[in-house]
């Protein structure tokens, strides 16, 4: 679920440049970001280094993980359907503390979905739906995106998400299998939810490149944070990156 801070800063804008009819574009880049880790692992602090894709060709799209097709049905509304193939939250149990070594690996899992979006002005609102082999969530999220000078565009919303009770246990669950170190007893969670909020800025250096930073916090549920694999209540990741488009 790291990556969503990096679609996000692209699924801000997407409607915006639908209705303004630029069907085709790409975009390329790099991506910077650190994070703190919501599994119990050696690592307490994530930095990663990822590239960036962004594709657009008429109704069709890829973003990241994410590939899929959009359909306008009014003046302000999109239908898109889609396929996500790195949804979850992937651990191994090398990666735990020593106490924790034992769990077998969460696997990212293959989601197919479909979201709503409206859009007007400089605000978007959207909802979505979607499931795979390891369970399904559901969520809502809302953006509002304005320029602040000829150059610098800001960018800042909200998001909420229900996740199944296969998903949630899959995930945050503790069973039979993964038991050694501290891990002796089963954790057997019900549906939880997470919500959160972020802001980015986005600077244009010349027409084809600009680069971006974001920050986003997010909060989880108690039947994740009781979890003994969950180290902390509250997410915070931020991220940089160079883009172009053409």
């Amino acid at each position: 679920m790291k990556k969503n801070f990096i679609i996000a800063i692209f699924c801000s804008f997407a409607a915006f440049s639908y209705a303004e009819e630029k069907m085709s574009g790409v975009n390329l880049g790099i991506t910077a970001s650190h994070a703190k880790e919501i599994y119990k692992v050696s690592a307490k602090e994530k930095y990663s280094v990822l590239p960036l894709i962004s594709v657009n060709y008429k109704d069709f799209y890829i973003n990241q993980s994410e590939l899929g097709y959009q359909f306008q049905v009014h003046d302000n509304f999109l239908i898109s359907g889609y396929f996500d193939f790195l949804d979850g939250y992937p651990v191994k149990g090398k990666e735990m503390q020593k106490e924790y070594k034992s769990i077998q690996t969460r696997r990212s899992q293959i989601v197919g979905g479909g979201r709503i979006t409206y859009f007007k002005d400089n605000f978007q609102t959207s909802i979505f739906a979607q499931g795979g082999k390891r369970g399904s969530s559901t969520g809502a999220d809302l953006s509002l995106s304005f320029p602040l000078t000829e150059k610098l565009f800001f960018t800042t919303g909200l998001n909420y998400t229900i996740y199944s009770k296969n998903f949630t246990n899959y995930y945050f669950g503790v069973h039979k299998e993964d038991f050694g170190g501290k891990l002796t007893k089963v954790y057997s969670p019900k549906a939880s939810y997470s919500y959160g909020a972020e802001a980015s800025l986005e600077y244009q250096i010349t027409e084809p490149f600009s680069i971006f930073t974001s920050v986003s916090a997010t909060n989880y549920s108690k039947e994740i944070t009781n979890s003994p694999l969950v180290k902390d209540k509250t997410n915070i990741s931020t991220t940089i990156g160079l883009q172009y488009s053409f």
